[in-house]
Parts: C-alpha cells; structure tokens; sequence
C-alpha cells in the first residue's frame, strides 16, 4: 500500500473533524510515513490544534474516533495541542513523529 491510497481516507476524515476545531497541523506518522504499510496497516495522524487546551485526553479520542468511523483503511488519530506538539521529549512518540513523521495539507 502505497501513500497515494490513503489520500482519499485522509481527506474524508479531515472533513468530519468538527468546524469549531481549528486545525494547525496534520502529521502521518508509523508505517505509511515510512512506506512500509501493509494491507493490515493502520493510518496513524497527529491533528494538532489548540482547540484541545481545554479538552481532556478523553474527549479529544472521543472527537476525533467519532470523525474517524466507517473510513478504511482504519484511522488511528491522536489530539495534541501545538505546546504539547513542540516541547514533546525527543524520545516520545510525538518527538519521533515531529522528526520523521511527513506533514498533510489541511485546507478546511
């Protein structure tokens, strides 16, 4: 699987993110950032947006799973805030993903 195919899902999903989100910043990360996707492979995205300061860690899965559903392949979205986005331990899975992670056009 190659990343031509999941522009489509992306897209699907970008658009069902509620309007009140202000998207800053999309980041596909695991193994279709490293071309190494499989028919069994999930899509895995940080959305970054400071519309989630306020939200736990709860509501934003719950936000974003919601925006996810019925797209295949499946969508794995995690919500951080552009904080949380950039002073994120190098180690962490957000700094190895700010390293190697490829970022998406958003255009709402």
């Amino acid at each position: 699987m190659d990343q031509r195919q999941i522009e489509k899902p992306i897209k699907k999903f970008l658009s069902s993110i509620p309007k009140h989100v202000k998207v800053e910043k999309v980041v596909l990360f695991g193994s279709f950032s490293k071309n190494k996707a499989t028919t069994a492979s999930d899509i895995d995205v940080f959305i970054v947006s400071n519309s989630f300061i306020k939200w736990d860690e709860d509501k934003r899965l719950d936000m974003l799973y919601k925006a996810s559903r019925f797209i295949e392949p499946e969508i794995h979205p995690w919500g951080i805030t552009l904080d949380e986005w950039q002073s994120a331990n190098e180690f962490s899975l957000i700094g190895q993903a700010r390293k190697k992670g490829k970022s998406i056009n958003y255009d709402p």
